[in-house]
């Protein structure tokens, strides 16, 4: 499997340089080659990068970091649904006197990145 794995995202980095690898790829390509082989990971995960993703997800600094303007925004959505569909769960992180928005972004931020990639 790690050898598919490297295949593939090596692949998409030659193919794909202006991107080139950020983090949560791999945990999309695994899923993939979890039902796919190679070569149709490798073109599924490229369609999904090229085509399901905003355009500028990957711009950083200095230019607009859509990116993070999408996860912080995909975040505070989250949380207000979390009001909303699951209180007790924002209770249990006040009883432990955990600041709700920095603790559901930490557990969110992987999987987010592995959505959006």
């Amino acid at each position: 499997l790690l050898g598919s794995l490297e295949r593939v995202l090596r692949a998409f980095v030659a193919q794909k340089s202006a991107v080139g690898y950020c983090q949560g790829m791999n945990s999309l390509v695994v899923f993939l080659l979890a039902f796919m082989e190679e070569e149709e990971t490798f073109w599924t995960f490229s369609f999904i990068v090229s085509s399901l993703r905003p355009p500028d997800f990957y711009s950083g600094a200095p230019f607009n970091m859509n990116g993070l303007k999408i996860m912080t925004s995909a975040i505070s959505a989250f949380i207000e649904r979390l009001h909303l569909l699951s209180p007790r769960t924002l209770a249990l992180l006040d009883d432990e006197g955990l600041d709700q928005s920095t603790t559901v972004q930490l557990f969110c931020t992987g999987g987010l990145t592995t959505m959006f990639v």
